[in-house]
């Protein structure tokens, strides 16, 4: 059984999020507070302990029906960070009809689609899973020793380019006690689902994007060293006139979530 988590108001309007990679469920966390004011439910998925041998599309399916038992045949809206807006992509094409809107925070765009590795802080670990997958594996592995028995120094290299509001954000304690433990759970615990959506990501799939159509949203730190802002770009320009994107200066990657979370529930309530 899936391990579903929620956050924000338990009466509130069905919002499905998808964390990043690295990342967990908890990640949601950061929405919890403006999800309550505006009367919001949060559901999060612990979708790296779905087990990792199954096929891939599979795996976005058992996403994808899990959505639909929990709406309940209901019109759904996702939101994807990072990463993890790949995977909400995936699983919006299998919702087709069911699916109302589409929001995706500091999206990490098809490889594919331009020269974006020179100008991401993960480049040389997306490379690695495109050129050499097993030693991608590897690295990975070592990643769950330092989570498990070194947590903040691999904090540390995770930030150690941080930029924009990120820096302040990744000096806080408050953050640090949020993200911290998400590391552990998604390197330590499950790091075979981690690998998985990163080996799933590094292929092509920009073809995907030809396929949404729905009305999509996209929120972007100008800053944003993680996901570049020609990512952002990219996609709104692929994606076409059902896509809008919302630029903020100064955040990053984190911050941006931080601070979009109030304009995707105020699109939400308007849609």
């Amino acid at each position: 059984m899936l391990q579903v988590l929620k956050y924000g108001d338990d009466q509130g309007k069905i919002v499905f999020y998808f964390h990043g990679a690295p990342g967990a469920p908890a990640e949601a966390a950061m929405l919890e507070q403006a999800a309550i004011g505006e009367k919001f439910c949060i559901i999060s998925f612990n979708r790296f302990a779905i087990d990792a041998a199954i096929d891939t599309q599979r795996y976005y399916q058992l996403l994808a029906e899990q959505i639909a038992s929990i709406s309940d045949g209901q019109k759904v809206d996702l939101i994807g960070f990072s990463i993890g807006c790949h995977v909400a992509i995936e699983v919006a094409l299998l919702l087709e009809k069911q699916l109302a809107s589409l929001h995706l925070v500091s999206a990490a765009a098809p490889l594919e689609g331009g020269d974006f590795l020179v100008d991401m802080a993960g480049g040389a670990v997306f490379k690695l899973a495109q050129k050499a997958p097993l030693l991608f594996v590897a690295l990975s592995y070592w990643q769950k020793l330092l989570a498990k028995f070194a947590s903040a120094i691999l904090y540390k290299m995770l930030f150690s380019s941080a930029r924009g509001k990120d820096k302040e954000l990744a000096a806080s304690v408050e953050f640090q006690q949020l993200l911290m433990p998400i590391l552990a759970d998604c390197f330590s615990r499950d790091v075979s689902g981690y690998i998985r959506d990163v080996k799933a990501y590094v292929k092509p799939w920009s073809a995907q994007l030809g396929k949404l159509q729905v009305n999509s949203y996209l929120y972007h730190g100008q800053a944003d060293n993680w996901s570049g802002l020609s990512m952002a770009h990219y996609l709104r320009d692929t994606l076409g006139s059902r896509c809008q994107l919302k630029e903020y200066p100064e955040l990053s990657h984190y911050s941006c979530l931080n601070i979009a979370v109030v304009d995707i529930f105020q699109q939400l309530k308007q849609d």
